[in-house]
């Protein structure tokens, strides 16, 4: 009687089971050579096992009813190359608002450089999101926040953009306390 042919994956069969095949164990007395022959065998079976376990469970939770999929909405193009009055970037209300969060969060606070890492972060997060919420139609807003130890140095800072200085601006604020000094760049450009 012939022993049943295994497949394994389409098209390619596996040799049939014997019933006096055993592991070795790898810490067996036998050749490196085997011994690596052997984890390359496990690795492989292994690998084939997670590889049919993965492809049962997408199998498994494909959805059997079909979900109606919401369509996009697609909008036609405004033309528009310059913003809408009232609508442009003011850089006296963000210049107000960087004021703001700066003494709120950096009045008290004391130089350290692995909280200050960390903070100067959450601070050019807190300042778009603030931002975000003047409403600055169809500006992308990129904020900069830069904190330092204050030790009697000096620092220069430069940046450069492509721009179109009809539509796009920026606002620099500088701020500084008895240990630190702040320094937040705040882009807005606009988005044809």
């Amino acid at each position: 009687m012939a022993a049943p042919q295994i497949k394994d994956e389409p098209g390619r069969l596996l040799a049939p089971p014997t019933g006096n095949t055993r592991r070795a164990s790898i810490a067996s007395t036998g050749s490196q050579g085997s011994q690596q022959r052997l984890l390359s065998v496990r690795r492989k079976s292994t690998l084939r096992s997670v590889a049919h376990s993965l492809a049962f469970m997408r199998r498994m939770t494909k959805p059997t009813i079909e979900v109606e999929q919401k369509s996009k909405v697609k909008y036609e193009n405004t033309y528009k190359t310059v913003p809408d009055p009232g609508t442009t970037f003011s850089k006296p209300k963000v210049e107000e608002i960087v004021n703001h969060v700066f003494s709120t969060y950096l009045d008290d606070l004391k130089y350290n450089a692995k909280e200050c890492s960390g903070l100067a972060m959450d601070l050019s997060q807190i300042i778009q999101n603030r931002i975000k919420d003047l409403k600055f139609k169809r500006y992308k807003v990129v904020v900069n926040v830069v904190l330092g130890e204050k030790r009697d140095q000096g620092i220069e800072a430069a940046s450069r953009c492509i721009w179109e200085s009809s539509t796009d601006s920026f606002a620099c604020v500088h701020y500084g306390n008895a240990t630190l000094f702040a320094v937040a760049t705040i882009h807005g450009i606009y988005y044809e």
